[in-house]
Order: C-alpha cells, then structure tokens, then sequence
C-alpha cells in the first residue's frame, strides 16, 4: 500500500510456480510466499516462497534473487553456501540489520536456521527435527519443536525468539555473540540452551522495540 492508499502488486504475476531469479519481481513466479522482513539498511525486503521451499530477496531495483534453499523439500547444507541447502515449507524469516545475518523458521524441518552475511554459509542453531516438546534448559539444537514459524533475533541479549507454533508456546534460543562460530549438528552439546517462555497459540508475527517482545497470537 502505497503512500495514495492504494494497493499495488510488488512481487509475483498471480501465477503459481517458481522462476524469475535476476528479474523483475513483479513478473516471477511464487508459491505461497509468507513471512516478510525488511532490511532498511540495505532497502531489501526478504520473504519466505514457502511452497517451492526457498527463501527470496528483492532488491532496491525491484529484483528478485533465491538466497536459500534449491526449489526442492529437504534438509541439508548446514556448513555450506545457503543456495546449495535444503528447506521445508519455511514459514518464518527476520534479517538483522546491524550484521545482515538472516533468521529462517525452517518449518517441517522442526528447525531454526541462520545464514551469516558475511560468508553466505546456513547453520542449524535449533531443533532436532523430531517434532514435539522433549523440556527446556537443554542444548538447543537438541530440543524438539513443532513447526517453528516466526523469529526474531534480539542482538542486545544475543537471543533468537521462536513462535514454536504447534506447542504453543514461544520459545527463546541463546546464540553466541559471534554465530559466525556456531557448530553444526553434529556437535550439539556446544550449542547453547534453549529457554521456555510463554504457552498461548502463536503464529508468524514477532517484533520488538527496546525491551518489549510483541507477538501475534492466534486463541
């Protein structure tokens, strides 16, 4: 919605499918796109395609570019480039500005994943894939969660917030201040715990301003 109060098409034809990278966005192909953030330090806007599985960036000319995930359903690439990485109907999606890392709620991997800006790779920083609630206080990439949708990372107190959707609850991941150095799953006791915060149905929807969380809930 533009500043004249009307609406006005900024990505996609209408037309379900997957094509389009390096072109304009309004003339590409999307498949259920949900959960949007904006970087306003790079004026992107970044959105997950969620049925064709990626996660997509459109650029301050209008263009459009997968940054994550190869069009098919999977779970792989941690430790690797983002583009060579497999997702599963992500949901979820928030872009620190300060650092330009990217938060995705890979949503039927049961996993919450980070691309590093600086280096293009993708780790896995929660979840082990087994959909459920095994506890809190544990290592987070050990915890069970059901379809994890909205993020957002607060830089302040290095935590990553997680609408864990399908257990009601939400849910805060402790990450180190330099995730750069963040370990794959093959090493989960490094990783840091996962903390419970709050049992009401939430869904895709987290902000944050100072000190204050804002989530949308859904009863």
């Amino acid at each position: 919605v533009k500043s004249d109060g009307n609406i006005y098409a900024f990505a996609g034809n209408g037309t379900l499918g997957y094509s389009g990278d390096g072109a304009k966005a309004v003339d590409a192909l999307l498949n259920y796109p949900q959960a949007l953030s904006y970087d306003s330090s790079s004026r992107k806007l970044y959105f997950c395609d969620t049925r064709n599985h990626v996660v997509r960036v459109i650029d301050s000319e209008g263009c459009i570019f997968t940054i994550a995930g190869i069009g098919n359903a999977g779970y792989s690439g941690d430790g690797g480039i983002s583009t060579s990485a497999t997702l599963s109907s992500p949901q979820g999606i928030y872009v620190d500005s300060s650092s330009g890392d990217i938060y995705i709620g890979d949503t039927n991997n049961r996993r919450v994943r980070v691309i590093m800006n600086s280096t293009q790779i993708i780790y896995t920083i929660g979840g082990s894939g087994v959909a459920g609630y095994n506890r809190d206080g544990i290592p987070a990439i050990r915890s069970q969660l059901n379809h994890p949708k909205g993020v957002f990372y607060d830089a302040s107190k290095s935590a990553v917030y997680v609408a864990d959707s399908e257990n009601d609850l939400i849910r805060t991941l402790y990450v180190p201040p330099e995730p750069t150095s963040m370990p794959s799953s093959s090493a989960p006791s490094a990783v840091p715990s996962v903390q419970y915060l709050n049992t009401t149905y939430y869904h895709n929807s987290c902000v944050s301003t100072a000190n204050d969380s804002y989530f949308t809930s859904r009863i």
